[in-house]
């Protein structure tokens, strides 16, 4: 796991939260991945005062992360990840990945939130791991929650184009390694 990023991966959002707490700003944007603990993270940012609006999720194929910590992930309770054949075929077509997760940003507002708000997003965002975990992509279909949300996936080829775009031609990072 990342350094300062804790066992199962929110201890960087956790910290960053409780600076939110004192600085309270208006709006709040977060990331994070159904590898920490997803459900946490949303009833943190309720504690501090802030309503989940809006949730954008993605699934996306494992990557460097295959051979690694795959066993480890399987360890903790709050990372939800799928490996079932049906979802990598769909992720990573290539064959090179070992599981799909979820990458997810988070639109919060300061607002008075009470209890029951913020641990019904909470829930919600944990029943949509918790459902991806056992049925893979399927899980994107049509979600529910008392919040908007909106999910997609990226593929492999869909990450390819993405880093062409964000780096340049193919050509110049072929170039760069040379």
């Amino acid at each position: 796991m990342e350094a300062g990023s804790g066992a199962d991966g929110t201890a960087h959002l956790l910290c960053a939260l409780r600076i939110v707490r004192r600085v309270k700003p208006r709006a709040l944007a977060l990331s994070w991945c159904s590898l920490s603990d997803p459900a946490r993270i949303v009833a943190e940012a309720a504690r501090c005062g802030y309503r989940l609006n809006s949730l954008f999720v993605v699934a996306i194929a494992d990557g460097e992360y295959s051979g690694s910590v795959h066993g480890y992930l399987r360890t903790l309770q709050t990372a939800y990840l799928n490996d079932n054949y049906d979802t990598i075929s769909v992720a990573a077509p290539d064959g090179a990945a070992r599981f799909v997760y979820l990458l997810m940003a988070g639109e919060f507002s300061l607002e008075e939130t009470n209890e029951d708000a913020g641990g019904s997003a909470a829930a919600a965002v944990e029943a949509l791991c918790s459902r991806f975990a056992r049925i893979g992509i399927g899980a994107l279909v049509k979600p529910s929650a008392p919040f908007a949300i909106r999910t997609s996936l990226l593929d492999r080829w869909d990450e390819l184009r993405l880093r062409a775009f964000l780096h340049g031609p193919i050509e110049s990072m072929a170039t760069a390694f040379r």
